[in-house]
């Protein structure tokens, strides 16, 4: 009987025990259905920024709105931001504003807990400009149309081959109440004329001839009574088009602010407006100029012509104020991007969520060694292997002359086939799951040698982070025709161009933001 009673108890306890667990495991199952994360989106207001650049003014501070979907269950959100000296955010997404410069802003939404719990991240820029001298200690946006900045009477000069110069130089026309003049060659230039990749085109000869100065149609305008002349134009082979040139010899410029800007698809003004500077006659002041894309909107034109803040400007100083890495040496000097305006570098891939402890390798190529010292401070960065890719031909001076068609170097970045042979055997990539890819940019592109690194390894599973060395040039779309020529189909994210001087502290803060390691 007792024993009976025993199995009896027994019993009934073991159906209330699996009553209960099984009500949890109902409980945690619904639990891990309810972590789901399906899009984060990210507004300022009513403006939506989720992977867009928001401009503000250098004091401004914004508050940043995080929609989750769906909104049930809880959440916790992350905010960071790559560079803490031009912009702060805190833990309430309030973004404060510091001084001139872009960071980037990660959110990272998680949901869950332990082993059920999951991430989403996203991202915004924030642009932030120095604030003009009419500017006031506010939190209010820009007006669409703001006042003009300028007293001082000015004309917008422009050459443009494509309309994208022409675009932006009448947003600066309406934004300062500028007149505009378009200097027209006398010989228009056709589609063959732009084909940078011939080297008998006539683009590719003028701009390769120190004397060329091409004639402009018509009367040039009397600039006699205008005091701010504002000087458009493309970049072609990292210059000015030899019809500034003409433009810029034609006059006297004494007492005049001259203020360049250009347009291209990577390509930064670089030292074409010193250049231009140097055939200057007379006495004129040079302002820093700023480098457009052919599809820069009008309101990022108006906010770098009250950035200008021309009232305390003076006339006939004779000096240049230019752009931080216009006077760097690159590996190698920077030649053209013919077309006005390419197609625009892709938005950034989104940074994945990477446990600690990957291991990594650092991969460059460089023949002045200004590569050579990025690469190496990478590396002591994030305590990654390193390996150079040597030609086995090495490059000479001669080789590196891009203003000789005949060079080594013109041939083979003119040359879709061209693959320079690797000196030595390539290294194992095995046990590496992180490969920092670095290069000079040649011709706005990656040398061909790359191409040979990349077809030539099997880069699947890696996670691959480029970066160049360029005088004034972007990583523009060096870094995704080399993902094209990955076979492997790796993950590819954003790259970073530095100048050959950038100090280690520069590269230590582009690793940190990328928060892999």
């Amino acid at each position: 009987m007792k024993i009976r009673k025993y199995l009896a108890w027994l019993l009934v306890f073991a159906l209330v025990f699996s009553l209960i667990t099984g009500n949890t495991a109902q409980v945690m199952a619904k639990s891990r259905k309810a972590a789901v994360i399906k899009s984060v989106s990210l507004k300022i207001g009513k403006k939506e920024v989720t992977k867009k650049t928001y401009t503000m003014k250098q004091g401004e501070k914004k508050k940043l709105k995080v929609t989750v979907s769906p909104k049930k269950g809880k959440k916790t959100i992350k905010f960071t931001t790559g560079n803490k000296k031009v912009a702060t955010v805190s833990k309430s997404g309030t973004i404060t504003a510091k001084k001139a410069g872009t960071a980037k802003i990660k959110v990272t939404v998680k949901a869950g807990n332990g082993k059920a719990a999951i991430k989403k991240t996203t991202w915004m820029k924030v642009k932030v400009t120095k604030p003009s001298s009419t500017d006031k200690n506010t939190t209010t946006e820009q007006p669409e149309t703001p006042n003009p900045v300028v007293e001082k009477k000015s004309i917008v000069v422009y050459f443009s081959c494509t309309d994208n110069t022409k675009t932006v130089a009448e947003y600066i026309k309406d934004s300062t109440a500028s007149d505009i003049y378009r200097i027209e060659p006398s010989v228009p230039y056709t589609s063959a004329d732009l084909n940078y990749g011939n080297a008998d085109s006539r683009t590719s000869k003028e701009q390769n001839d120190a004397t060329a100065r091409p004639q402009i149609a018509g009367n040039l305008p009397n600039l006699s009574g205008y005091e701010v002349v504002y000087l458009g134009y493309p970049i072609w082979w990292g210059e000015a088009p030899k019809i500034m040139y003409t433009f810029v010899e034609s006059y006297d410029l004494s007492g005049k602010i001259i203020i360049p800007f250009c347009t291209s698809g990577s390509s930064g003004i670089g030292k074409s407006a010193t250049n231009l500077q140097t055939v200057t006659k007379g006495n004129a002041t040079w302002i820093a100029g700023q480098r457009f894309a052919g599809s820069s909107s009008k309101s990022e034109i108006q906010q770098w012509v009250q950035g200008l803040d021309l009232s305390k400007t003076t006339s006939a100083t004779g000096t240049l104020v230019t752009p931080d890495d216009s006077t760097q040496t690159p590996d190698i000097s920077e030649p053209p991007s013919v077309t006005e305006d390419p197609v625009q570098t892709p938005e950034p891939t989104e940074t994945p969520d990477v446990p600690a402890g990957k291991k990594s390798i650092v991969v460059y190529f460089s023949c002045t060694d200004n590569t050579k010292t990025i690469a190496e401070y990478v590396a002591e960065s994030t305590d990654a292997d390193i390996y150079r890719i040597e030609p086995s031909v090495p490059y000479t001076s001669a080789d590196l002359n891009y203003g000789n068609a005949d060079s080594r170097t013109s041939k083979e970045q003119n040359d879709a086939t061209a693959r320079p042979d690797i000196a030595g055997s390539l290294p194992s990539l095995t046990d590496y799951e992180i490969v920092y890819l670095g290069y000079p940019i040649w011709w706005g592109q990656a040398p061909k040698i790359l191409y040979t690194f990349v077809e030539n390894c099997n880069l699947s599973g890696k996670i691959v982070i480029p970066f160049c060395t360029s005088a004034s040039s972007g990583i523009g779309t060096s870094a995704t025709n080399l993902q094209a020529a990955d076979t492997s189909q790796a993950m590819w994210l954003t790259g970073r161009r530095f100048s050959g001087s950038s100090p280690k502290s520069d590269v230590g803060s582009w690793i940190s933001e990328l928060e892999l390691q």
